[in-house]
């Protein structure tokens, strides 16, 4: 029943029920006009990065993906090491 009493003082005609409304949830509605921009932010800081790994790698002859193989000839050397043992 309370809540119904709360509610009744809020009408979207009334200027001040409309002010006092925002007094009291100045710090959600803050947080709602803080979304976009956050999202926007977000989306900026992604498209950076989008940008930067899709440039070509600055040393001729040097990939980006180096270490696959490195453990690809890491795996041939314990290999030829293990059958040299038999």
């Amino acid at each position: 029943m309370k809540e119904d009493i709360e509610y009744s003082d809020f009408k979207v005609d009334d200027i001040y029920s409309i002010i006092n409304f925002m007094k009291e949830n100045y710090i959600q509605l803050f947080l709602l006009l803080l979304v976009p921009i956050i999202i926007y932010v977000v989306d900026h800081i992604s498209n950076i990065n989008a940008v930067l790994f899709g440039l070509p790698s600055p040393i001729p002859g040097v990939s980006t993906q180096s270490q696959p193989k490195n453990m690809q000839t890491q795996d041939k050397l314990l290999k030829k090491r293990k059958g040299s043992k038999k």
